[in-house]
C-alpha cells in the first residue's frame, strides 16, 4: 500500500471566472463546464454535456486553457458542502468553482480509483468560510493524504464500484426518461406556447399571480447572513433534474430576512439573470418559505393559476421564454420584460387534471429519488468498506467463485469468462494453481483447465506451455523460463 499526499500524485487546476462577453460563447468550442453543470450529475465517471461552449479564438485570446480528460473534478467554492464529483468525458474549460484533479502517472494511480476515493472524503473537513461561502485552499487540498494498492488491485476495487455507479446512474436515467414523458403530456394537453395550435387564450404573466424580484441583503454587513435561519436561494438552486428548489447553500439571519424580499410554498422561481441563454426560464417550485435573490423572478400563483401547470409550462417552452430575454453582457428578462411574456391560459380545471397527473407523476418520482439516494449510499457504502480494508479483494474468492459456476456439460456462450480475460492478476493465480495442483478434487481441476483454455482460445499470445523441471508447465508469455 502506498501512501502520499494529493499534490505528490496530482496536478491540482483552478477555473476560470465565467467570461462576461456573451461572444465568447459559441455553438462549436471548448465545452465550459460550470458548477450546475456538475450538479447537475453530482457523482458520475462520465460528465459530458454543458450548457456552453467557449470559442477557440476567445479562449486562446483569453488564455483560457482546457482541463484534459479524465480530470476528477471537485467543487472548490460555493457547494463544497454538497460533495460533487466528476470525471470528465472530454477536454473543457472550467468555471472558477471548480478544481480538477490529474493524476501524475496513470500507471501507478488509476484516475476511476482516484474518483471513487474522493467520493468518500468529506471535503467539508478542509472547507474554510470566505466572505460567507465555503472554500477549499489548494494547500490544503494537496495535503490531504491517499492510500493507494498496485494498479491491479485499484482495478479491482474500481470493477467493485463501477457495478454500484451503474446502478446509480439507471436510476438518474430512468428519471429522465419519466421527465419526457410528462413533457409529452403537457404538450398534448396543451400544445406548445409559440404556435399555440390548441387556439387557448394568451394572458401576459403579470396575470397568473404577484411577480416579485429577489434581492441581495449587503454583504457587508455580516450580521445579515447566518448558518440556519431561513434559506437564501440563488439559481443554482433551480436545476432542470428537479422540480422543486435544492437546498440552499447560504442562509439569511433575522436581521438579513428583515432587509431580503421572500415567498412561501407553492411559488415558482424562475432564473431570469445569467451568463447564458441556455439558463434563462429554468424554473423550480418553493416546497417551503425562501428568500432568494436578484437573479430570480418568483411568481406567486393566483387563485386561478396551478403552480405545477406553470412549472411544466416553462420546462417545455424554454426557448419562448428565452426569446424574450435581452442581451448585453449578462442574458436577463427584467421583471418588466418577465410580466409581459404571453403564456397559454387554459381553464383552471384543465390546469387542475394536468395538476393530478403531474402531481402522480412527481410522487413516482420522489420513489425513483429515493430509490437513486439508496443507490448513492450503496456507492458510498461500498468506498467506505473497500477504503477502511473491511472489503479485501480476494483473487483466491473470485476464482473460486468463478470455478464453482461453471457447467462442463453446458455450451460454452452458457459458461461466461469476460469478468476475467483481461484480468493478468486473475490469469497468474489461476496459472500457479493448475502447475500446483492445488484443486479439492479432479472436476474443479477440469473446471480450471477448462477457464484457461477458454481464455488462450480467445488470448491466443497470452499464455505458453514450457518444460521445466521434467513436466510440462504454463506461463504468461512475458514471463521468463
Amino acid at each position: 500500500m502506498t501512501e502520499a499526499n494529493i499534490i505528490d500524485v496530482c496536478e491540482i487546476f483552478g477555473g476560470k471566472p465565467a467570461p462576461k462577453d456573451e461572444s465568447a460563447f459559441e455553438i462549436e468550442g471548448i465545452p465550459f463546464v460550470r458548477m450546475r453543470d456538475l450538479g447537475r450529475y453530482h457523482l458520475t465517471t462520465n460528465l459530458d454535456t454543458t450548457d456552453n461552449k467557449i470559442g477557440y479564438t476567445y479562449a486562446k485570446t483569453n488564455n483560457l486553457k482546457p482541463i484534459p480528460k479524465g480530470a476528477v473534478l471537485i467543487p472548490r467554492s460555493g457547494s463544497v458542502a454538497l460533495n460533487h464529483r466528476a470525471i470528465l468525458a472530454q477536454d473543457s474549460i472550467i468555471v472558477s468553482h471548480i478544481c480538477a484533479l490529474v493524476v501524475k502517472d496513470s500507471t501507478s494511480l488509476s484516475n476511476r480509483f482516484l474518483y471513487y476515493w474522493l467520493c468518500q472524503f468529506d471535503m467539508n473537513k478542509i472547507a474554510k468560510k470566505t466572505t460567507g461561502l465555503d472554500a477549499i485552499n489548494f494547500s490544503d487540498l494537496g495535503k490531504i493524504s491517499i492510500s493507494y494498492p498496485d494498479l491491479d488491485t485499484q482495478n479491482k476495487i474500481v470493477a467493485i464500484l463501477d457495478k454500484a455507479q451503474e446502478i446509480f446512474d439507471k436510476r438518474e436515467a430512468t428519471i429522465a426518461k419519466y421527465d419526457e414523458l410528462l413533457r409529452a403530456t403537457c404538450l398534448e394537453m396543451f400544445g406548445d406556447i409559440a404556435n399555440n395550435p390548441k387556439g387557448i387564450d394568451k394572458k401576459p404573466l403579470k396575470e397568473f399571480g404577484e411577480i416579485i424580484t429577489g434581492n441581495t441583503p449587503p454583504r457587508s454587513d455580516k450580521s445579515n447572513y447566518d448558518t440556519n435561519y431561513i434559506e437564501w436561494i440563488k439559481t443554482d438552486n433551480i436545476i432542470s433534474q428537479s422540480h422543486i428548489l435544492t437546498p440552499a447553500i447560504e442562509y439569511l439571519s433575522e436581521t438579513g430576512f428583515a432587509n431580503a424580499r421572500y415567498v412561501n410554498e407553492n411559488s415558482l422561481l424562475v432564473a431570469c439573470i445569467a451568463g447564458s441563454i441556455g439558463s434563462i426560464g429554468r424554473s423550480a417550485i418553493a416546497n417551503r418559505k425562501v428568500t432568494f435573490n436578484q437573479q430570480i423572478n418568483a411568481i406567486v400563483p393566483a387563485n386561478d393559476v396551478s403552480v405545477y401547470f406553470l412549472y411544466w409550462m416553462f420546462k417545455v417552452s424554454a426557448e419562448y421564454v428565452q426569446s424574450f430575454a435581452t442581451g448585453g453582457m449578462k442574458r436577463l428578462l427584467t421583471k418588466g420584460e418577465f410580466e409581459k411574456i404571453p403564456f397559454i391560459k387554459p381553464d383552471y380545471d384543465d390546469q387542475l387534471n394536468f395538476e393530478k397527473v403531474a402531481l402522480y407523476y412527481s410522487d413516482f418520482k420522489s420513489k425513483l429519488i429515493q430509490h437513486q439516494i439508496q443507490s448513492e449510499n450503496l456507492l458510498k457504502s461500498l468506498s467506505q468498506q473497500v477504503f477502511s480494508e473491511r472489503i479485501i479483494i480476494d483473487v483466491d474468492a473470485e476464482l473460486e467463485a468463478l470455478i464453482n459456476a461453471i457447467d462442463l456439460d453446458r455450451k460454452e456462450e452458457e459458461n461466461s469468462i469476460d469478468s476475467v480475460i483481461n484480468d493478468i492478476t486473475f490469469i497468474q493465480r489461476l496459472i500457479d494453481r493448475l502447475n500446483e495442483q492445488e484443486f479439492e478434487d479432479k472436476d474443479q481441476y477440469d473446471k480450471a483447465k477448462y477457464v484457461l483454455f477458454r481464455i488462450m482460445k480467445q488470448e491466443d499470445n497470452l499464455v505458453k506451455q514450457i518444460f521445466k523441471d521434467n513436466k510440462i508447465q504454463l506461463t504468461l508469455q512475458n514471463e521468463t523460463a
